[in-house]
This record gives C-alpha cells, sequence and structure tokens, in this order.
C-alpha cells in the first residue's frame, strides 16, 4: 500500500454496520464478566476524581485500561447507569480503530481488484477486520481492550513495512505496554528494519513509548510495589482447547459436576473441572508462547533479504498469535480474535478476498459457540476437536511465513497438477480431452 487508497463508501458503510453490530450485540451488560472483577474498582476511583485510588487498582493490563479510562469518563455523562455507560465508553477506542482499519483496508481491496469482484472482496475484508464476532465475544467477556491491543499490533506490523520505523516503535511499545501477550508482534516490527539505524530508532520509540504509558503506575506503586500489576505465569487457570489440557490428572468429582453444570469452561478448584491444573504447564505456559514468536522471528530472519516481503511479516504475526491460543493454559474463545484481524489483513494488502481468515473464523466458532461447544460434549472431546485443527493450522502458518519456497514445494507435492489429473482423465474415458 502506498498512500490512502481511493475512499469506498459501500466498503465504509460494511465496516461501520459491522462495528455497529460488534458494539450492539458486545456492549449489552458486563455483570460477571472480568471487566467487573478487574477493572470497574479502578473506573468507580476514577469517575470520582481519585486518580491515586484508580492508579493503585489497575489490573495486570494497567496500560490498557489507561488508555480507556479518558473515553469512560464520557460515560458519567450520559446519565443512567454511569458504570455501564463507563464500560461502553471504554470500548470506543477499540471499535474505531478496528472501524478505521477495516474502511481503509477494504477501500485498497476494492479498488485494487475494481469492478464487482473489487467492491464483494473489499466488503468481505471491512466485515473481517471492523466486525469480527470474535470482537464481540471479547466485549462479552469482559475485554474490549483486545480490539485496542489487536489493532495496534497490527498497526505497528503495516507501519514497518512501509519504513516508517518510528511509528511503528510508538505502536508496538503503547501495546505491548498495555497488555503483555502483544509482546510477541516485537520482533516482527523489528524484522522490518532496513539497517541498524533503523532498527535502533525503532527500539528507542518501542522503549520510550512503553515507558511513558507505564510511568503513571509506577510513580504511585514505586518499582518494588507493582507486583499486583504484573500478570502471573498461569496460575491454576486450565482450561480446554489447549495443548496441555490432556496431561491435567482426571477429576471424577469435578466430571460429574460440571456435566451437570453444563459447561465446558474448567478451572483448577472449581467443582466442575474435569481436570485438574498442571503445574509445569502453568508455568511454561506463557514463556513459552513468547519463545515461540522469537524462534519463529529468527527463523524468518534466515531468508535472504531479497526473498522477504511486507505481507510475509503479517502472516509471521498471525502465526505467533494463533500459537499463543494452542499453547495459554488460560485460552478463551476471543483469544484468537489477534490471529483472525491479522489473517484478513494479510489477505487485504495483497489485494485478495479473506478467504483464509473466513474458514478460520467459521472453525473457531464453530468449536467454541457450535456444536464442538454445546454442553453434552466433554472438554476432552472439544480439546481433541480443536487441536486437530488448530495444531496443523499453526505449522502451516508458521512454515508459509518462514520457508514460502518450502511450502510451495509441499503444495505442490500433495497438489495433483493439471497434466496428471487429465491424464487420469484420459484412462477413464479413453477419449482424448480437447484444450479450450
Amino acid at each position: 500500500m502506498s498512500g490512502l487508497p481511493r475512499f469506498s463508501p459501500i466498503v465504509a458503510a460494511i465496516a461501520l454496520a459491522a462495528t455497529t453490530l460488534v458494539a450492539a450485540f458486545g456492549l449489552q451488560e458486563f455483570a460477571f464478566s472480568d471487566y467487573e472483577a478487574e477493572v470497574l474498582p479502578a473506573a468507580q476511583a476514577l469517575g470520582d476524581g481519585d486518580v491515586t485510588l484508580f492508579l493503585s487498582r489497575l489490573p495486570g493490563y494497567a496500560g490498557a485500561v489507561e488508555m480507556q479510562a479518558p473515553f469512560g469518563l464520557l460515560g458519567g455523562l450520559v446519565g443512567g447507569d454511569t458504570d455501564l455507560w463507563t464500560w461502553r465508553f471504554q470500548a470506543l477506542p477499540g471499535l474505531l480503530l478496528l472501524l478505521c482499519l477495516g474502511a481503509v483496508l477494504g477501500s485498497f481491496v476494492a479498488e485494487q481488484v475494481g469492478g464487482v469482484r473489487g467492491t464483494l472482496y473489499g466488503g468481505l475484508s471491512a466485515l473481517m477486520v471492523a466486525g469480527s464476532p470474535f470482537a464481540m465475544r471479547a466485549e462479552v467477556m469482559g475485554h474490549p481492550e483486545e480490539l485496542l491491543i489487536s489493532g495496534l499490533a497490527i498497526s505497528a506490523v503495516l507501519a514497518a513495512i512501509r519504513g516508517r520505523m518510528i511509528p511503528a516503535g510508538i505502536l508496538i511499545g503503547v501495546a505491548a505496554a498495555a497488555k503483555p501477550w502483544a509482546v510477541v508482534a516485537v520482533p516482527v516490527v523489528m524484522l522490518a528494519a532496513q539497517d541498524r539505524r533503523a532498527l535502533a530508532v525503532s527500539i528507542s520509540s518501542m522503549v520510550l513509548a512503553g515507558v511513558a504509558l507505564t510511568s503513571p503506575a509506577l510513580l504511585v506503586h514505586g518499582v518494588g510495589g507493582t507486583a499486583g500489576l504484573v500478570p502471573t505465569a498461569g496460575g491454576d487457570i486450565f482450561k480446554p482447547s489447549q495443548a496441555f489440557w490432556f496431561f491435567g490428572s482426571e477429576n471424577p468429582v469435578g466430571h460429574a459436576a460440571r456435566s451437570a453444570a453444563g459447561t465446558l469452561n474448567s478451572t483448577a478448584g472449581a467443582p466442575y473441572a474435569d481436570r485438574l491444573a498442571v503445574g509445569w504447564a502453568s508455568r511454561i505456559s506463557h514463556p513459552l508462547i513468547v519463545l515461540v514468536a522469537g524462534a519463529l522471528a529468527l527463523l524468518y530472519a534466515r531468508r535472504p533479504l531479497n526473498t522477504r516481503r511486507g505481507p510475509d511479516l503479517l502472516l509471521l504475526l498471525a502465526a505467533a498469535l494463533w500459537w499463543r491460543c494452542v499453547l495459554d493454559t488460560w485460552n478463551a474463545d476471543y483469544y484468537a480474535l489477534g490471529a483472525l484481524l491479522t489473517l484478513a489483513v494479510w489477505s487485504a494488502i495483497r489485494a485478495r478476498a479473506p478467504w483464509l481468515a473466513i474458514a478460520v473464523t467459521v472453525a473457531a466458532w464453530i468449536t467454541f459457540r457450535g456444536p464442538a461447544a454445546w454442553w453434552n460434549v466433554t472438554p476432552d472431546a472439544h480439546t481433541a476437536i480443536y487441536l486437530a485443527w488448530a495444531v496443523p493450522l499453526g505449522v502451516a502458518l508458521s512454515l508459509r511465513a518462514v520457508a514460502p519456497e518450502r511450502w510451495r514445494r509441499l503444495v505442490a507435492s500433495i497438489k495433483p497438477s493439471r497434466r496428471s489429473i487429465r491424464g487420469r482423465s484420459e484412462d477413464r474415458t479413453d477419449a482424448p480431452i480437447v484444450a479450450a
């Protein structure tokens, strides 16, 4: 992409409609969500004008809450249920960012492809970026900041691809400081640097942006008093749909209780836990995610400079974010949002329809919200279904990103050539085929 594409009113309207639907279905109520338990006390303190108490009540993703807080203050101006409107207004930054990304990228696809097909492809791109159903799920679960952090990480990679390393460093610095999982995007941004100077500039801007965002909480707590702001390495949270699930010991009592409760969720200590948490898995889960992202970046860096392409960096980010889902013992359905958005953006900057993003979205929705998640499907079966397609997808994304030539050879060896297909057809019919 060079410069802003020609604005497409149809695509922009689709993006706006998609964002509106995400907000309408995702921001109805925050009761019993993570927002109520983790963010609401801080939001109420800020609403009362007590900034120090606000900073002292921040959760582990303090930076994200800080960025959304000014918008949340607008909720007090609406009237009615102040807490509800504060929550809704806090979601605005993420919604607006994905709306803009969807409209711009969709317009780019429409312009590049042209005609009715271009409008169709552009509309699909806008829909998948601005209206992902997993964005709605993030809001329902009380995490509207997921939209914002995902959008910032993707924007950082897009800026880096275009050689704008200072904005890229600022964006990824803010994203990583706002929510720790965004650190997997840091090596992707660094790989876009064309020389040492560009790399140094991006690292400097990243560090400065991160320090600026985290400094308010540090000033209140002090460096030694910020332990409460740092997420644990996994704790006792141990859910289905992750690579370590089957290492957990079976819990017959929990299985019976879970069956009666009719839920797939499983946390160690909960009465409906089918399997108990594995201590070593909980400890290594989050560090392993970072190590996998770093390993993928190192493998990508081995590619000759003349073979590296901007879109491949987005695919590398999608792979890292996808492994984050598979390897996280906390894995919830909305964790897939970042990878799904990145796949849609990857297709968009190549002026393609987001077929892969659509297919993975459908598969994830069926797995987490459809038949594979019904109450009478056991967590073991649910996890087996998820891993059966999620692991091969992660391998495919990784291989396509770090070794595209090997990926093409593999696909060519699996996919029969037209000549072989024609030969088999001739053998069956004993009649020549006339080429068109």
